[in-house]
């Protein structure tokens, strides 16, 4: 992974600078591939991250088939749900007991099904999601809810050598 040389918030959109030179890189979010480029920066503005504080979990990796961390088992949700006549979808989580909005879709017609790929999770909790309708006077649905126990796959082992002793089946 290449290190940041700086990040900064600016007007509701961080900018992220690693070492120029680089050749074309990856820019990955919780997993996902944001852009591939050739620069030595870039702009990321969204409504989870959109205010100062803590910046959004960017990794740059180098575009020769190498791996950002949170691409290694992956743990994380696709909401989906039918489309309602509404003006927009609000995507809500529960962390201990508050619902914080994590992101807000525009209704359209021409999507049947909407989806929603939650960021990253913690491996060994169980998270809750919900999507609430809202129509053009901005009256609420019941939320849809989602709730799910987040268990990754575990690593590979690291070598191919089994072992046995006082009954206990060792795997390294």
């Amino acid at each position: 992974m290449i290190q940041f040389t700086k990040i900064e918030h600016l007007e509701g959109v961080w900018r992220f600078v690693w070492p120029a030179g680089l050749g074309p890189v990856r820019v990955v979010l919780w997993g996902r591939k944001l852009a591939v480029t050739e620069d030595n920066e870039y702009t990321y503005s969204g409504t989870v991250y959109g205010t100062a504080g803590d910046p959004p979990p960017l990794e740059v990796v180098p575009n020769d088939g190498s791996l950002a961390v949170s691409e290694h088992n992956l743990c994380y949700l696709t909401l989906q749900w039918h489309r309602v006549d509404c003006r927009r979808y609000v995507v809500e989580g529960n962390d201990n007991g508050l619902w914080l909005e994590m992101d807000a879709l525009d209704d359209n017609a021409n999507i049947p099904v909407f989806t929603y790929l939650t960021p990253l999770l913690k491996d060994q909790i169980i998270t809750e999601w919900r999507v609430v309708a809202v129509d053009e006077n901005k009256r609420e649905s019941e939320p849809l809810e989602f709730a799910w126990k987040v268990v990754r796959p575990p690593n590979p082992p690291a070598s191919a050598e089994l072992g046995c002793s006082g009954g206990i089946l060792t795997i390294q």
